[in-house]
């Protein structure tokens, strides 16, 4: 649908393939891990989970990687600059629905 729309917009030719959508699967995060000091340092205790020592937990990660998650648009190199320009009224329809 994204050549479809640019194809429509500007008048280029858009071959099957000449558009790829990248989206990343999204990881799951679990910190069950135990951090051991043979000496800790001052305030910690010698076995400590990893909320402890890093203050982070596996809902942090998951906001981190979902703010971070980057979709990657690929395209022929004749579309570039067209893609470029547009990549937002081309692709948020699809991501999140359209009007039309």
């Amino acid at each position: 649908r994204m050549a479809l729309a640019l194809h429509r917009e500007t008048g280029l030719p858009v071959q099957p393939g000449e558009i790829l959508i990248d989206i990343p699967k999204p990881e799951r995060w679990r910190t069950d891990v135990w951090v051991e000091y043979r000496n800790p340092p001052l305030g910690y205790s010698p076995l400590m989970s990893w909320l402890e020592v890093a203050g982070v937990s596996d809902d942090n990660l998951k906001r981190y990687e979902e703010h971070r998650r980057l979709i990657r648009v690929v395209t022929a190199s004749h579309l570039r600059d067209a893609v470029h320009t547009r990549w937002e009224r081309l692709l948020l329809p699809l991501m999140f629905g359209s009007a039309d």
